[in-house]
C-alpha cells in the first residue's frame, strides 16, 4: 500500500526520501525501504541534476520532461528490439535497466531526487483494452 502512495506522490513531482517521509507521514527508515524496493524493481529512478538550479528546473518540468520521454522511448525501443531479435540481443543493444549504474550511485536522503519511470507510470495506470 505504501508503494502506491509513494508512486502517486512521485507522479506529481520529483521528491527526496525525506520529502516523501514527511509528505506521507511515514518513518524515514520505512520510506527508505520502500524507495529502494521500487528503485530496484525499476518503478522509479533518480534525477541526474546536481546543482540547486538544475533541481529547480527539474521540479518545474524544464529538465525532467526530456528525461522521462527519453526513458520511455528507450524502454519502448528496447522492448521492440527484444521482441524482434530475442531478449538477450535487445538487452545488449538497449539495456532495460542498468544494474551497474544503480550499484555505483550514492543515494542521499535529502539530496537525491526520485522520479517515476514509465514502468512506474504503467503500474499506477495499467492500459485497458477495448
Amino acid at each position: 500500500m505504501d508503494e502506491i502512495r509513494v508512486l502517486t506522490a512521485l507522479e506529481r513531482r520529483p521528491l527526496t526520501v525525506e520529502n516523501l517521509a514527511y509528505a506521507l507521514g511515514l518513518p524515514l527508515e520505512e520510506t527508505r525501504e520502500v524507495i529502494m524496493r521500487l528503485w530496484n524493481e525499476g518503478y522509479i529512478d533518480t534525477t541526474t541534476s546536481v546543482s540547486s538550479g538544475a533541481k529547480i528546473r527539474a521540479i518545474t518540468g524544464g529538465t525532467i520532461v526530456g528525461g522521462v520521454l527519453g526513458a520511455m522511448t528507450a524502454g519502448i525501443f528496447g522492448a521492440a528490439i527484444g521482441a524482434v531479435l530475442g531478449n538477450t540481443v535487445g538487452d545488449r543493444i538497449v539495456p532495460a535497466g542498468s544494474q551497474e549504474k544503480k550499484q555505483k550511485t550514492v543515494l542521499s536522503d535529502s539530496q537525491t531526487y526520485f522520479i517515476l519511470t514509465s514502468k512506474g507510470h504503467y503500474h499506477l495506470h495499467p492500459p485497458t483494452s477495448l
